[in-house]
């Protein structure tokens, strides 16, 4: 059976592979707008629009995804970098879940098999490129977590606080999450030693350090200074339902 669970695993990978690389287009909502933004950065961005200068001010948040565009655009075209960088989202989030399926003992293959849906789930319909590149990041740093708090070493902790770094890097959000999970992950292992505690929060420290530098610089703040003419959209909360249904697709 487990035999069985590593080829139907195996071929559901292949089969978003050859998914993803062979349609004609890559039906995903927000892909067109993120091509021209990729397009307009390769260029300089210096086409006289303040929202896609390249800000003065060093940031952190999203970089990585951004430096993963242009090292790829160096050999291929907008339309080719965005298709493989959603190919390496679609499949590493399977493989990140059989992965901490394995550090958890439970069947890794049978996992990524369930998990083959949702590397092509709502996020990646919808085009948020650094939020799923960050998803398997989260899943790599729980398993990490889930180590340190069995074995509390200096590698377990390196091993953790690199995950975290790289999550913040894609996304604040998959950061986030995996602060969230890491703390579950000692609740959840264990005999919920403060030593591992401990070893948990300082893993995160390099990481939580880029945030606070991006929240004390404000990069991610508005780039374009609002005018009294131009009145502040209201904040509105999607259903419950409905939020639930775009976590779970």
């Amino acid at each position: 059976p487990d035999r069985a669970a590593r080829a139907w695993f195996a071929a559901g990978l292949l089969g978003i592979v050859l998914l993803l690389l062979f349609i004609p287009c890559v039906p995903f909502q927000d892909l067109p707008n993120t091509g021209l933004v990729m397009l307009i950065d390769h260029s300089g961005g210096e086409d006289g629009t303040p929202y896609f200068r390249r800000p003065e001010v060093t940031s952190f948040g999203y970089i990585l995804s951004t430096w993963m565009a242009r090292l790829l655009l160096s050999w291929l075209s907008i339309d080719a970098t965005l298709r493989w960088m959603c190919l390496g989202a679609a499949i590493a989030l399977p493989l990140a879940t059989a992965r901490l399926a394995a550090v958890l003992g439970i069947p890794w293959a049978l996992a990524g098999i369930l998990a083959l849906p949702l590397g092509l789930g709502w996020p990646l319909r919808m085009g948020f490129v650094c939020f799923v590149l960050g998803q398997p990041v989260v899943l790599l740093g729980t398993a990490a977590a889930v180590l340190l708090c069995r074995e509390r070493s200096a590698r377990r902790m390196a091993e953790l606080a690199l995950w975290a770094v790289v999550a913040y890097l894609l996304h604040a959000f998959a950061f986030g999450f995996l602060c969230g999970l890491a703390l579950l992950a000692w609740l959840c292992t264990g005999a919920r030693s403060i030593r591992a505690l401990a070893s948990i929060l300082a893993a995160l420290i390099p990481a939580a350090a880029l945030a606070a530098s991006d929240v004390a610089h404000r990069p991610l703040s508005s780039v374009i200074v609002r005018d009294a003419s131009t009145p502040a959209a209201g904040i509105s909360f999607r259903p419950l339902g409905r939020a639930f249904m775009n976590i779970a697709s």
